[in-house]
């Protein structure tokens, strides 16, 4: 494959990635459908990475891992992004967030501050807010 070439996708494809481009939970996902499509309708790739705020090599990489494994080339694979600073599945960070919730730790800020003290890892609110939603609590 030449690096200039537009793709060219099949009635099928082009159904599969514009469904995914509008529904996929991951908004990375949408993004890359949304740019192989807008090649496919047309776009260079120099315009469709200005238009997506991407470095051209980057729609490239898109590019290459859809034609070799399809969708599922365009999904994050596992071990890649951002490393969890603190996890529920790691049973000290568990006890720690439960025995805070326990204990009527409602305030934010609170839970923040007992989870940088006891566990010295810097969290933000937002970090905070996911674990209690992710804990099921609301």
């Amino acid at each position: 494959m030449q690096k200039r070439e537009a793709l060219k996708l099949s009635e099928s494809e082009k159904k599969l990635l514009q469904e995914t481009s509008m529904y996929h939970p991951k908004p990375e996902v949408r993004m890359r459908c949304l740019g192989l499509l807008l090649n496919d309708f047309g776009m260079n790739q120099k315009n469709v990475a200005k238009f997506l705020n991407i470095s051209e090599n980057t729609f490239v990489n898109w590019k290459k891992a859809w034609l070799s494994d399809g969708l599922n080339g365009l999904l994050r694979k596992e071990g890649q992004g951002r490393k969890q600073i603190i996890s529920l599945e790691n049973p000290q960070h568990l006890a720690l967030i439960d025995n805070a919730l326990k204990n009527d730790v409602v305030n934010l800020k609170e839970l923040q501050n007992t989870i940088m003290q006891e566990l010295d890892i810097a969290v933000s609110i937002d970090t905070v807010k996911r674990l209690i939603k992710q804990r099921g609590l609301k």
